[in-house]
């Protein structure tokens, strides 16, 4: 394409070209959402483990302190 702007109209070889990269675009931005969508469920999946834990460990205390 012309960068300065005199030439309006793209030639076929141009138009390809664009087509490919906007596919190449298409295909990343699916992929990235594809892992954005992953990584929410990984995060979900940890932050529930990490609630157990917290959980098991206040329950520990609990029982510690009750036997001193």
């Amino acid at each position: 394409m012309d960068p300065q702007g005199k030439n309006r109209y793209l030639d076929s070889s141009q138009i390809a070209a664009a087509e490919i990269r906007k596919s190449e675009l298409l295909a990343e931005k699916e992929n990235l959402h594809r892992n954005l969508t992953t990584n929410y469920q990984i995060k979900a999946q940890l932050q529930k483990q990490l609630q157990h834990i917290l959980i098991m460990q206040n329950k520990e205390r609990i029982k510690v302190t009750q036997f001193r």
